[in-house]
């Protein structure tokens, strides 16, 4: 079996045997009252990998984006929202609009139509606070957020970012031998945005492998936000679990991080040439999720369950484009199971039967939704 439908890329699973002891999984306290000496380690050192001056950690994105926009004052912002971002950040800007706050959304990646907004706009003098993610898997590269960003400062705002995706892969100083980077500060480094006006909310997911999020802007920024909060006042902080695998995420990372993201890289590479060797081509940059462009099936869902029957696991991704068949390629693939795994697949889409394979599935199932 070889399994492309984990994000976690760089391999980091955390068993308990590595993972400092602890002597009580959980403070009973609000954060507002006591935040643990670790989860405030663990705050300052993501701030500084990503360039921030100052950050805080938090049980989800969901929680972070859902506090951020319910504490916007009504009469002072305007939310403008890129469309093509991810469902978690969005319901924050749904709990905003909720609550009459002025919200644009524009369509996916075009500065020229924010532009225009931020200019229609410009007469009710209220500030604008852009929405966007860091790196699109629909089109393989980054969201415009070096545009964005000038814009922000242009008008007085600040540029808001999800960064989940890129977050322990991507890094600062990349080049054609390492185009990720290096340290896995993700997208702000990775651009060399100066932290100015920028806010960026991440869940370590994906790149550490860790279920908890971090809010990282300016001291500020921070401090607003640790006074105003709801939810550090009304739920449970991050239990220790997640934040000693943080800790060890992040000392994994200074050991030999460098090392997992060349490997990841290299996966990566391999992938798409073996899938080339068989006259299919992979969509998704330099990033490690790459797609397959199935234009003359019906749905990927069949041709998922026929996969997983010959112990390959993809995801069936809905895209702008149609179905496709998406890979999670991570640091710790062997590189014999990518080479036959590239042929077993190249071989059943070429069989006859292979287009031909029904599944009820589709209908009632998650498979037809948007990985992102």
């Amino acid at each position: 079996m070889i399994d492309f439908s984990s994000s976690l890329y760089l391999g980091l699973y955390h068993p308990s045997c590595e993972l400092e002891s602890w002597g009580q999984l959980s403070t009973g306290k609000p954060a507002i009252l006591q935040e643990t000496p670790q989860a405030q380690k663990v705050a300052h050192q993501l701030a500084k990998l990503q360039g921030f001056s100052s950050g805080l950690v938090g049980t989800s994105t969901l929680h972070l984006f859902w506090d951020v926009f319910s504490l916007l004052p009504r009469n002072k912002f305007i939310i403008y929202m890129d469309e093509g971002v991810y469902p978690i950040a969005r319901w924050g800007v749904e709990r905003g609009r909720a609550r009459g706050i002025q919200t644009r959304v524009f369509p996916h990646n075009k500065v020229d139509r924010l532009y225009y907004l931020l200019q229609k706009d410009q007469v009710q003098k209220y500030l604008p606070l852009i929405v966007s993610d860091s790196w699109c898997t629909h089109c393989g590269k980054p969201f415009p957020l070096r545009e964005y960003w000038q814009l922000a400062r242009q008008f007085g705002g600040k540029l808001l970012i999800d960064d989940t995706q890129t977050l322990g892969i991507l890094g600062k100083n990349k080049n054609k031998q390492m185009p990720f980077g290096y340290d896995g500060g993700g997208i702000v480094q990775w651009l060399n945005l100066p932290p100015k006006n920028l806010i960026s909310i991440c869940s370590l997911a994906k790149g550490f492998g860790v279920p908890l999020a971090c809010l990282c802007g300016d001291k500020e920024t921070i401090g607003w936000f640790k006074k105003k909060s709801k939810v550090r006042v009304y739920t449970s902080p991050p239990s220790m679990a997640p934040i000693q695998a943080a800790v060890n995420a992040l000392s994994t990372n200074h050991v030999k991080g460098e090392y997992l993201r060349k490997r990841l890289y290299g996966n990566m590479l391999l992938l798409k040439q073996a899938f080339a060797k068989h006259g299919f081509q992979l969509s998704g940059g330099i990033f490690p999720f790459q797609k397959l462009e199935l234009k003359h099936l019906h749905h990927p869902v069949s041709q998922f369950l026929l996969l997983k029957k010959h112990h390959i696991t993809t995801v069936p991704v809905k895209s702008p484009q149609g179905f496709q068949l998406g890979f999670f390629i991570r640091a710790d693939h062997q590189l014999s199971k990518i080479v036959w795994a590239a042929k077993q697949v190249s071989i059943l889409i070429q069989r006859k039967g292979f287009t031909h394979e029904k599944s009820h599935i589709l209908r009632n199932s998650q498979f037809g939704r948007t990985v992102g």
